[in-house]
């Protein structure tokens, strides 16, 4: 999955070195929506495991249940500044 940490940390990112963008699939699919952690829930995970980017491509109301996801975890300081730190790095690269 594109939030799975096993998945996105440890076989992307440290098995195979990989350290280029990552962005997501589509997290309006049911596979993100219809999961226990949810939209909201699963973007905090993508982030924390090493994606850089979320595509939220055909339903825009669920850009708005990413986005206050995303600002609650800050705010709460459960977002990783390791993990954004190395994804801001690599934006600043293809900038």
């Amino acid at each position: 999955m594109s939030f799975s940490q096993p998945v996105v940390r440890g076989l992307l990112r440290t098995d195979w070195g990989y350290d280029g963008l990552l962005m997501t699939d589509d997290f309006s699919m049911g596979a993100v929506t219809s999961s226990p952690e949810g939209i909201g829930g699963g973007s905090v995970e993508a982030l924390n495991a090493g994606v850089d980017l979320i595509l939220v491509s055909y339903d825009p109301d669920q850009f708005y249940l990413v986005m206050y996801a995303l600002i609650r975890a800050a705010r709460a300081g459960a977002l990783q500044d390791d993990a954004l730190g190395q994804s801001d790095q690599r934006l600043a690269k293809i900038r």
